[in-house]
C-alpha cells in the first residue's frame, strides 16, 4: 500500500494505492496522525486504487475516522471500488462513514458545512 498526500485548501487528500491489509497495519493511521498533529482536521481518503480491504484494513479506516472525529475533524471516503463498497455496506459502515463518488463532491461537502 502506497499513500500519496496532497492538499486542496484546508483538506488533506490521501490517495491510497494497493490493498489495505494486515501487513500494512498502522501505516494509514500513522499518516493521518501526523496530519492531525500538524493541525489538519479535514481528510479525504481516495480509495480508487484500492482493490482489496481485509478486516484489519476496515478496522484501520474506523480507527482513522475515530481519531479525526475525537479531535473535531472529519473523514470522507471517495472513489470506493465495488468490492470495497460492498464490504463497507455489509459491515454497516457506509451508514457511519461519509463517502462520495468523486473528490470534487467530497470537497464540496466540506465547503457546504463550513458556512
Amino acid at each position: 500500500m502506497a499513500i500519496h498526500v496532497r492538499r486542496a485548501g484546508d483538506v488533506a487528500i490521501l490517495a491510497i494505492a494497493g490493498p489495505i491489509v494486515l501487513e500494512r497495519f498502522g501505516a494509514l493511521k500513522q499518516e493521518v496522525r501526523e496530519l492531525v498533529d500538524a493541525g489538519w482536521r479535514k481528510v479525504v481518503l481516495d480509495l480508487r486504487e484500492v482493490a482489496y480491504v481485509d478486516s484489519i484494513g476496515v478496522a484501520e479506516i474506523v480507527r482513522v475516522h475515530t481519531m479525526l472525529t475525537s479531535r473535531g475533524g472529519r473523514l470522507t471516503l471517495v472513489g470506493l471500488p465495488e468490492r470495497v463498497r460492498e464490504l463497507l455496506d455489509l459491515t454497516g459502515l457506509l451508514t457511519i462513514l461519509e463517502h462520495h463518488d468523486t473528490e470534487q463532491a467530497a470537497l464540496d461537502g466540506f465547503a457546504r458545512t463550513d458556512g
